[in-house]
């Protein structure tokens, strides 16, 4: 049960009419991830713990960045203490592009002929904002699930915070970037593998 601030006259008309119950303010964590391989922006969403002390009921709710209004999101129904995420679509204020600058081909081997691909992936981010953004980027290295095939990470490559333990192959970079700054990630790597064991999936 809730109790509105303040005394609401419901007439009989049968039309439905929304009125005010409260309002909380709630610390939220604001995260920009980008995975440029699959689509070129920077997605916002805010994570945050409901600390209202009330239950936030399930249903649509309109998403404001400051007060503009972002679009529309589904909230679930959140218990005190429980966590909740909200979408705010891509962030045109953090740039994001990828570009394939090198993919080299050769065949290698005196005895038994190999085909070898060499790729340099160039990632650039820029932040459009006048005061810090961090921006979590994603990307991917082949993984080879047959041993005729050996992939392999060549010098010059970015290094990365971390690896996803879920999804094998996804490198992931934590990008601190100051106000209007750029900072660029390399990514290179090789694909060896026999003449006559043809392979999909290469980028």
């Amino acid at each position: 049960s809730f109790t509105t601030p303040r005394r609401e006259t419901v007439d009989g008309s049968g039309q439905a009419r929304k009125i005010p119950l409260a309002r909380f303010p709630m610390k939220a964590r604001i995260l920009r991830t980008a995975a440029p391989r699959v689509e070129a922006a920077a997605f916002l969403t805010a994570q945050a713990v409901n600390e209202t002390g009330f239950p936030l009921l399930p249903g649509a709710v309109g998403v404001y960045v400051g007060d503009e209004f972002a679009g529309r999101a589904v909230l679930p129904a959140t218990p005190p203490g429980g966590e909740l995420e909200l979408a705010f679509g891509a962030d045109d204020r953090v740039e994001i592009d990828r570009k394939v600058l090198e993919r080299n081909h050769e065949s290698a081997g005196l005895v038994t002929r190999d085909e070898v691909y060499r790729y340099r992936v160039r990632i650039g981010v820029k932040n459009r904002y006048a005061t810090p953004v961090a921006v979590t980027l994603l990307d991917l290295v082949p993984v080879s699930r047959d041993e005729k095939i050996q992939v392999k990470l060549l010098d010059g490559s970015t290094a990365w915070t971390r690896e996803d333990p879920e999804r094998p192959g996804v490198k992931i970079w934590e990008l601190p970037l100051g106000p209007r700054e750029e900072k660029v990630v390399e990514l290179r790597y090789e694909v060896r593998y026999p003449r006559d064991f043809p392979i999909a999936g290469l980028e």
